[in-house]
């Protein structure tokens, strides 16, 4: 009996649900209800046996009992095409069968390995999704990874076809990998899919379309495209009077660009990592815990309880671990290269080099008539080197 229960739920309802999907949607809608109760009596049935099973007397054997029976519902369909395994994973989270379980094993004394292996071998199961009432047409439609292998099978004949029409071909076949290629080596595509280029990718926007046409789902609304058009009234044309067309208020009306500036003003009023001083001190006295407080003298105020500190090498900053002395450290040389650079930015035709900075220029002093006469021999003398080095380079070139 439990084996009848198995095939009927994994293998007969999904494909009767197939079945329906192929009618239109006046059908869908009273069968599918009819299918879903079907499926939660199973459910009801399947969680009745389990109550019975635990409710025995038995000890560690109905323990061991139970935990087979729950292990041969995890693959007890051999159908091809069932759900395998959603019987067992639906009874165990749509039903909340997971704590009765866990304690009943307890009770029995098993080890605890056996419940965590046969949660594991649930989990790897495939889920079913809670829809609610409203969404129940979204249960009936495939999902991505049902799709996928199906996908790939086909394409392992047609590898020039494109991912969107074979999903198109599979969806309009009802799923069924062996019509789909029976068509396609005859070259006789549906109608819906006639006139369809059959390199169509599933990012196309046709794909899109062409998918709501054969699930009779409805399309979604087409995105607006934004007017590429200047607005004439953000414009003000150079002297020309355009108080109709222009509107100096459009800035406040504009939700967008309030949004965008207050994104703006919010990012500007971040504090800056490099920008904060080293230390507390400046304008406020002390900073503990981003609270700025202003140094004020107090008359009333008694230091004869204050803690005492010793006498430290670092008094001056608030570090006292080697990370953070590192990160002052660093922030101080990143400060004194960006002085040193601000410092070879600098326009420097201004200064004049022979007036070392400092230093005040001495009045000029009488020479002596002895200072005199060797400046003028000094000259005399290199004369010669000066004035004729040019023509001394041509006679060595000429000599060669």
């Amino acid at each position: 009996m439990l084996y009848g229960l198995v095939q009927l739920y994994e293998a007969a309802l999904p494909a009767l649900q197939r079945h329906v999907l192929s009618f239109d949607d006046k059908v869908q809608a009273q069968e599918m209800p009819v299918i879903a109760e079907t499926r939660r009596s199973l459910l009801q049935v399947l969680a009745r046996c389990v109550d019975v099973v635990m409710e025995k007397e038995g000890g560690s054997s109905s323990g061991e009992e139970l935990l087979a029976g729950l292990h041969a519902l995890s693959n007890g369909c051999l159908d091809d095409e069932a759900e395998h395994g959603s019987f067992l994973s639906d009874l165990w989270y749509l039903c909340e069968c997971k704590d009765k379980v866990a304690a009943y094993f307890d009770r029995c004394k098993l080890d605890v390995e056996n419940f965590s292996y046969l949660d594991m071998v649930v989990e790897g199961l495939p889920r079913r999704r809670v829809l609610l009432t409203d969404d129940l047409a979204a249960e009936t439609k495939p999902q991505a990874t049902v799709l996928a292998p199906m996908v790939l099978q086909v394409k392992d004949f047609f590898p020039d076809l494109g991912d969107g029409y074979v999903e198109l071909c599979l969806l309009s076949s009802n799923l069924q990998v062996e019509v789909v290629i029976n068509f396609l080596l005859e070259s006789n595509p549906p109608p819906v899919l006639i006139d369809v280029a059959q390199d169509l990718k599933r990012c196309d926007p046709k794909f899109v379309r062409l998918e709501a046409q054969i699930t009779g789902k409805p399309a979604p609304a087409p995105k607006k495209e934004e007017s590429k058009k200047l607005d004439p009234s953000r414009v003000w044309v150079g002297k020309k009077a355009m108080e109709k067309t222009y509107d100096p208020q459009i800035a406040k009306k504009d939700q967008q660009l309030v949004e965008k500036m207050k994104q703006l003003v919010d990012m500007y009023e971040e504090e800056d990592e490099y920008g904060q001083p080293l230390s507390g001190a400046g304008a406020y006295g002390s900073i503990d815990d981003g609270i700025a407080t202003l140094d004020e003298y107090d008359d009333d105020y008694n230091d004869e309880f204050d803690d005492f500190v010793p006498f430290s090498i670092r008094d001056g900053g608030s570090a006292d671990d080697q990370d953070d002395i590192r990160e002052q450290n660093r922030r101080m040389r990143l400060k004194e290269e960006k002085d040193a650079f601000w410092e070879g930015m600098r326009n420097r035709n201004r200064d004049n080099p022979l007036n070392a900075a400092g230093e005040e220029k001495k009045p000029d002093e009488q020479l002596t008539p002895q200072q005199i006469q060797r400046q003028r021999a000094r000259k005399d003398k290199n004369k010669a080197k000066v004035a004729n080095h040019n023509r001394k380079d041509r006679a060595m070139k000429k000599m060669g």
